[in-house]
């Protein structure tokens, strides 16, 4: 029962995080996209709106971040950091050369920059994330403001692509909805209320066992001292006369002699 009280109360403190963070990310954004070239959200970033269609885009496949169940390669893959690169920018113009002299196996150089980074969830496979990045255009949110890329895949970026400062990137989660006021409020009120019922079902059974824990014990009444009792035997004071008495009057000894 403790641990459903408590599961009531972290459950409810994360639906109030993800309200809060719907809420502003809603304030950033419209429901209308805006399209977007690479080159410009690199430049000045989304503006006011931070719910785009990203242009002219090639993801960079030298380095990617993941992360899935025990460390699988090929997938699938709970979450996915890819570093995005201008079409026809300077990277991406090295990358075509060295295929052409050198095959399209030949290791491709790592770029010395790059401002873009696309987050993926849920991915299933490496081809498969590959085939979601390998289009004009791909839908999603920028996620500045609500969130940062973790240490440790800031750590792995940066040992991949050395030089570049990833913590300054924009993050563009891919394919996520922009949510209703209507939704993201009431993740905000049900998980208060989930809370503040988790919270009170906690406290309330503590309080009434505190209560009475100290309330006072009332002391047994002491034992009562009987006031009819029976008068105790009174000691005669008129004995009856004694059949032997002593005679301490001379004059009635026989033998007293006459002077």
């Amino acid at each position: 029962m403790f641990r459903l009280k408590v599961a009531m109360i972290v459950g409810g403190g994360l639906l109030v995080f993800m309200g809060v963070q719907e809420l502003r990310l809603l304030a950033k954004s419209s429901g209308t996209p805006q399209e977007i070239r690479l080159a410009d959200l690199a430049a000045r970033g989304c503006g006011d709106n931070a719910n785009i269609v990203l242009t002219d885009f090639i993801a960079c496949p030298t380095c990617f971040v993941y992360e899935s169940e025990q460390g699988r390669e090929q997938g699938p893959y709970k979450v996915v950091y890819v570093p995005a690169l201008e079409l026809g920018g300077e990277w991406h113009r090295e990358a075509m050369a060295v295929a052409e002299q050198q095959g399209d196996n030949a290791p491709l150089p790592s770029p010395r920059s790059f401002q873009v980074i696309l987050k993926l969830r849920d991915v299933p496979s490496q081809k498969r994330l590959w085939s979601l990045l390998d289009k004009d255009t791909v839908r999603g949110m920028v996620i500045n403001s609500i969130e940062s890329i973790g240490s440790e895949e800031r750590r792995l970026l940066s040992e991949g692509y050395r030089g570049v400062d990833v913590s300054n990137c924009y993050i563009i989660e891919i394919d996520r909805q922009r949510k209703s006021i209507a939704l993201a409020g009431g993740m905000l009120a049900g998980g208060g209320a989930l809370v503040l019922l988790g919270v009170g079902w906690l406290v309330v059974p503590w309080r009434k066992q505190r209560a009475a824990a100290a309330k006072p014990v009332p002391a047994p009444a002491p034992p009562t001292t009987p006031t009819d009792l029976p008068a105790p035997p009174t000691t005669p004071t008129d004995r009856p006369a004694s059949p032997v008495q002593a005679s301490t009057v001379e004059d009635d000894n026989p033998y007293a002699r006459n002077s």
